[in-house]
C-alpha cells in the first residue's frame, strides 16, 4: 500500500489541508518546525486507517462529531482506494459523498496490520525515539550499554583505542626486538 494523499478536512488545528505524496518515492519524510502539524498528520493517518478511538486529542478546535479526514491509497494490485473517515461509533468510513462504506474496505490495504504495529513500524516520531531509548536503558543488559556507549561517543572510544595500541606498540612487537621493554624484561 502507498499513501498518495492525506486530506485533513477538520482535524486538530488543521482544516482543509492536503498532503500529496510522490507515488515514485521509496520513503516519505514529513518535517517542519515545532507545532507545524507533523504529529497531527501522523495521527490522522492512523485514525483514517483504523478509525477514531472513543476519545481523541484532536477535537479541541472542531467538535468531535465534525472531525473528518480522508485519503487516497494505491494497493499493490493496482487498485486505487479513496475514503474519508468521520468521528462516530458506527459506519465511520465513507466515500466522497458521505455514503457509508463497509468497515472492511481498507482491509486489503492493511494486510492484517494492527494500529499498534502500524504506529511502531511506520510512524517514527522524536518522542517514540526518546521513549525507545529510555526503555532500552531501563531494560539494562549489554545491548543497552552498547547502544548508550555508541551514541555517547564512539570518537572518544576510538581515540582511547588508538592510544592503547600506540602504548602496546612501544612495549612489544610480534617480531622480537631487543630494544622493546617487553623483550628486555624477558631477558
Amino acid at each position: 500500500m502507498r499513501i498518495e494523499r492525506l486530506d485533513l478536512e477538520r482535524y486538530g488545528l488543521l482544516e482543509d489541508r492536503r498532503l500529496v505524496f510522490d507515488p515514485d518515492a521509496a520513503l516519505h519524510v514529513v518535517f517542519g518546525g515545532n507545532e507545524a502539524g507533523k504529529t497531527s498528520a501522523l495521527s490522522a493517518v492512523g485514525d483514517l486507517l483504523f478509525g477514531f478511538g472513543a476519545r481523541t486529542d484532536y477535537d479541541f478546535r472542531h467538535e468531535a462529531k465534525t472531525l473528518r479526514i480522508g485519503g487516497q491509497f494505491h494497493h499493490s494490485d493496482g487498485r486505487v482506494i479513496a475514503v474519508r473517515r468521520r468521528k462516530g461509533n458506527k459506519r465511520t468510513l465513507v466515500d466522497d459523498d458521505d455514503r457509508p462504506l463497509p468497515d472492511e474496505t481498507l482491509a486489503p490495504l492493511l494486510g492484517g496490520v494492527s494500529r499498534e504495529v502500524f504506529s511502531r513500524e511506520f510512524g517514527l516520531t522524536a518522542q517514540a525515539l526518546r521513549d525507545g531509548g529510555h526503555a532500552l536503558l531501563g531494560a539494562g543488559g549489554r545491548l543497552a550499554e552498547t547502544l548508550a556507549a555508541t551514541s555517547a561517543g564512539m570518537s572518544a572510544l576510538s581515540r582511547r583505542q588508538a592510544r592503547l595500541q600506540q602504548e602496546a606498540d612501544e612495549l612489544f612487537t610480534p617480531r622480537r626486538s631487543a630494544g622493546k621493554p617487553f623483550y628486555v624484561a624477558m631477558e
